[in-house]
């Protein structure tokens, strides 16, 4: 039984490819040229021959290319068929989908109609086999990361819901700035699976922390000279002895000591005059004193 519909879906093939393929052109859009069309009827020809061979991938290879050029539902169906031995469940959904969809008309062959009746077939059948993939992502939100599967690119914004994957190992990749978290899963048919990408904190920048001033630089910035340019500190203030030479002698540290210790003497001297009366000590002692003792 299986047999004899394997050889009646080639018959209605290769007469679509053959020989309709030129009645079908108004009813599925602008017709392509002459030559255009005469390359895709032997390109699909020659791609239903290879899959009878059991060539499923150059198969898949012609049946394409002559459906991007032709597209009608004999080719649509014969090419998910193709992506379907490949293992691409995903991709032949997609066809047998397309095959469903077209607008068939009764002035159309009848083979057209079969197609999609055969199209319908396989997309329900699949429905089960393809497997289903969802990301759960840690440390980063899904709109911080572009995401990939065997890459190519998916919607961040789907990720965290199944998305329909082929059977077999994919690779997962997300990326966030120069952070990229990849994993490797291996899917059965009709399994479901979530996968966990862990993103990890960025580190961040160090920072130095600024030497605070010490006093002497603190008294450095505060003082100015008298005609109001910034001065340095004194060799003095700054415990050194700078007797560079040709520096002016009021900035030697040196000098101001002595003259601060000529002002100390002096108002000693000053004081000491003026507690005793300026006469060399002959004044009367003060009120209240015991003063000088005398002799019996």
């Amino acid at each position: 039984m299986f047999q004899g519909r394997q050889q009646a879906n080639t018959t209605y093939a290769r007469a679509a490819i053959a020989g309709l393929l030129l009645l079908a052109m108004p009813a599925f859009g602008q017709a392509p040229d002459e030559s255009a069309l005469a390359a895709a009827r032997l390109t699909g020809q020659q791609g239903v021959k290879l899959y009878e061979q059991g060539d499923y991938a150059g198969a898949s290879e012609r049946l394409e290319s002559a459906y991007s050029v032709v597209h009608v539902p004999t080719l649509g169906l014969w090419a998910g068929r193709a992506l379907e031995k490949l293992g691409k469940l995903v991709e032949a959904s997609q066809r047998y989908r397309e095959v469903m969809l077209f607008a068939v008309t009764p002035r159309d062959p009848e083979v057209f109609r079969t197609a999609q009746a055969d199209a319908q077939q396989a997309f329900d059948a699949l429905a089960g086999r393809i497997s289903q993939l969802s990301v759960e992502l840690v440390g980063a939100t899904a709109r911080e990361v572009s995401f990939a599967i065997d890459g190519k690119a998916v919607p961040s914004a789907l990720t965290a819901y199944a998305l329909p994957v082929n059977p077999g190992t994919r690779k997962l990749e997300a990326r966030r700035g120069k952070q990229v978290v990849s994993q490797a899963v291996t899917l059965r048919e009709g399994e479901k699976r979530t996968v966990t990408l862990t993103f990890v904190a960025e580190a961040a920048a160090p920072t130095v922390a600024a030497a605070a001033p010490t006093p002497k630089q603190v008294a450095a910035q505060q003082h100015t000279s008298a005609d109001g340019d910034d001065a340095s500190l004194t060799a003095a203030e700054a415990g050194e002895d700078d007797t560079r030479p040709g520096k002016p002698l009021t900035k030697q540290w040196w000098f101001w000591t002595g003259v601060g210790g000529v002002v100390v003497g002096g108002t000693a001297v000053a004081l000491a005059l003026a507690l005793g009366g300026g006469d060399g000590g002959t004044a009367p002692p003060l009120a209240g004193s015991a003063g000088p003792a005398t002799g019996p």
